[in-house]
């Protein structure tokens, strides 16, 4: 088998459903597996603990789905053009997913394909060591265009960062890939595998939010290397508009202060809306 082979294989499939719920699962190494020499393709794959041939958990054209304690780690493929992602989410809306980990993926957390995502919560979350097949650390991301609309991060833990950003001219001219989105209450940790991550050139992980219009970080904690949300930077998109998210810069604020604030916006609604609420 080459990485050709594997691109965008996923463990598991949510196509076309509506008001589905998935949960208690755990990705492994079975016993028999028979691990394809990907080495010059893929030279960081997991040669001795290989969980996944490519990717863990998709959902597609869905809505009203909620995943719920899941763990996926460790892909063999981490190759461009779909490979390595943990949780991905495209062409939905109204999906929770929370209390879920994911391991080193290319992109452990991601929204893709244009106009992909929209009313999606991603509460509690782990996202640690992703990492690109050339061994640079790579963050969970909405990676197409606008496939985080209105979108919350939400109570959750990144070693390898989180980026949303207009991406200019990569993957097919994705340029900006969120809008209305909001980070909240997000705690960093130093990688665990020596890798570096891709804006601070440590082990810290980087946040980035230049979404189109609006977006919002509110609250982190813990150790991060950069935190951005307007930055100066040429591309084939033009200076205005083009890695910034237009003349309105992203709101943050609560920078290293998130103990002050609730820690769950997503359960802080919710107990606002009905008085049978519980905060966890």
């Amino acid at each position: 088998a080459t990485g050709k082979d594997l691109t965008q294989e996923f463990a598991i499939l949510i196509a076309d459903c509506r008001h589905c719920f998935v949960s208690d699962i755990k990705s492994f190494q079975p016993a028999d597996i028979i691990v394809p020499d990907l080495h010059q393709e893929d030279p960081v794959g997991h040669i001795d603990d290989v969980h996944l041939h490519s990717g863990g958990v998709s959902v597609f054209r869905s809505r009203f789905v909620t995943f719920d304690r899941i763990h996926m780690a460790n892909p063999r493929c981490h190759n461009g053009a779909g490979n390595g992602y943990m949780f991905m989410i495209s062409h939905s809306n109204h999906i929770l997913v929370r209390d879920c980990q994911g391991d080193n993926g290319r992109h452990n957390f991601i929204t893709n394909n244009r106009f992909g995502g929209a009313n999606i919560v991603f509460q509690r979350i782990v996202s640690r060591n992703g990492r690109y097949n050339t061994g640079k650390g790579s963050p969970s991301d909405s990676h197409a265009s606008l496939s985080c609309i209105a979108c919350l991060w939400d109570n959750s833990t990144f070693s390898d960062g989180l980026d949303m950003k207009n991406r200019g001219s990569s993957s097919a001219n994705t340029g900006l890939t969120s809008t209305g989105s909001v980070v909240y209450n997000a705690h960093g940790v130093q990688r665990s595998d020596g890798v570096m991550n891709f804006l601070s050139k440590s082990s810290a992980p980087d946040l980035r939010s230049w979404q189109a219009k609006y977006g919002y970080i509110i609250g982190t904690s813990g150790t991060w290397g950069n935190i951005v949300t307007a930055q100066s930077i040429p591309s084939d998109w033009g200076e205005k508009g083009s890695w910034n998210s237009g003349p309105e810069i992203d709101k943050a604020d609560y920078i290293g202060n998130a103990d002050s604030l609730p820690p769950s916006l997503f359960d802080t609604q919710c107990a606002l809306r009905s008085e049978e609420w519980t905060w966890v």
